[in-house]
């Protein structure tokens, strides 16, 4: 097997272990977070915020939750301003409203807090996606280690055969 055939198929092995392993994370912190002590907390705050976000280049408007909420745990009041344990956003507010709809101002809702640190918590757990995101990252990539593994061999040929060359016969004029 070529070096090449071998380095190529390495990296995508390799990339996609990291993809493994940012999705096992992923998969375990919001497990985790599921089993966080629930509180009562009231709604302080609920809007979208409006911010612009450069994307190839262009300024692009995305929105986002802006929540505050807060709640006690062992005669303490905490405040707290995160909605979910990943990042929420989208370039239509009406997906965003319609996220914050669960979250009326000045109710009271359900906030999962941190056992060993009660100013972080969370009002939304489960429903991210960014593990298995990366999970599907991790399949291609090992998909691609395998195709580079079982790709014949003269495809890493670095020989002139694949070369095109003009045909001088085509251009003589006698």
């Amino acid at each position: 097997m070529s070096r090449l055939k071998k380095l190529a198929s390495y990296v995508f092995f390799l990339a996609g272990m990291i993809f493994v392993a940012l999705s096992v994370g992923f998969y375990l912190h919001e497990r985790a977070v599921k089993s966080w002590p629930q509180v009562t907390a009231v709604m302080d705050r609920v809007q979208v915020e409006r911010y612009t976000s450069i994307s190839d280049g262009q300024a692009v408007v995305m929105y986002r939750p802006d929540v505050a909420f807060s709640y006690t745990v062992d005669g303490t009041r905490y405040s707290a301003t995160t909605l979910a344990s990943y990042t929420m956003s989208s370039s239509i507010a009406a997906q965003i409203e319609t996220r914050l709809a669960e979250f009326p101002l000045g109710e009271q809702v359900t906030a999962f807090v941190s056992p060993t640190n009660p100013e972080k918590a969370y009002l939304m757990v489960g429903d991210a996606i960014f593990w298995t995101m990366f999970l599907g990252g991790a399949v291609l990539f090992f998909a691609a280690g395998l195709a580079f593994w079982f790709l014949p061999e003269r495809w890493f040929s670095t020989s002139n055969k694949w070369d095109f060359h003009m045909n001088d016969d085509l251009f003589d004029r006698d």
